[in-house]
């Protein structure tokens, strides 16, 4: 679960500031997901991390509970993965779902 901070729109209360993710560590799966989301990430105060292909290292960072985890289609051929990055993809898949 990502720690989120709550919202409130009710008059006379701030929110300007307020970071949406606190230390947040957001793992994008392919370049051009970066490349849109990285700096959105940025300014909510959170740290972007293009993780293409992974190991035992990048296995740990994910079941962090300050990471999340922008996954995407690896059947999506406008996305042009490579063969690595498409069993990346469904292994990270795998261990989010676990």
């Amino acid at each position: 679960m990502c720690p989120l901070v709550r919202v409130s729109f009710k008059r006379g209360t701030s929110v300007i500031g307020n970071p949406i993710h606190l230390q947040l560590t957001c793992m994008l799966l392919f370049d051009s997901q970066f490349n849109k989301l990285s700096i959105a990430v940025e300014l909510a105060g959170g740290t972007p991390m293009l993780i293409e292909e992974g190991g035992e290292e990048e296995e740990e960072l994910i079941l962090q509970k300050t990471t999340c985890v922008m996954t995407c289609d690896p059947a999506d051929p406008s996305q042009r993965l490579t063969d690595n990055a498409v069993e990346w993809i469904n292994r990270v898949q795998e261990m989010l779902q676990t």
